[in-house]
């Protein structure tokens, strides 16, 4: 049974994961995992920080995930795994993220392949010869 300070610790943990903008089902899922809890207790770390933000600004109730909201909270957790691996400078994690969300993105429709030409159009691009007149 996990004390009030721990229950609290807990429920700011979802606060934070909930302001992200990660969805009811991500954020119950990963609060289950980072605490060792049923989905049930996750659950309810989620809806108490749902609860402090609906009393914070009076916002109505959004649905609690839809598939657009499962798939923007995922590319809004590898952004986070990306930031976490560039912090500790884990270049193995920091590749391993920048593929995921690279993946994801790609999904949800970003191009994010160079305009043509792009490449050339920088100082620090590799053949390219300046003249220092």
């Amino acid at each position: 049974m996990a004390s009030q300070g721990e229950i609290r610790s807990r429920v700011q943990f979802c606060l934070q994961l909930v302001q992200q903008g990660i969805d009811v089902s991500s954020a119950t899922f990963l609060a289950q995992e980072q605490f060792d809890v049923s989905q049930r207790t996750a659950y309810r770390y989620v809806k108490a920080a749902e609860e402090l933000i609906e009393q914070e600004d009076d916002a109505p109730a959004e649905a609690e995930s839809t598939p657009e909201q499962r798939l923007e909270s995922m590319v809004k957790l590898a952004e986070m795994r990306t930031l976490r691996a560039l912090q500790l400078g884990d270049a193995k994690e920091m590749t391993a993220a920048v593929r995921a969300l690279d993946t994801l993105k790609k999904h949800c429709g970003y191009s994010l392949q160079m305009q043509k030409g792009a490449a050339t159009d920088v100082p620090w691009a590799v053949g390219r010869q300046y003249n220092d007149d």
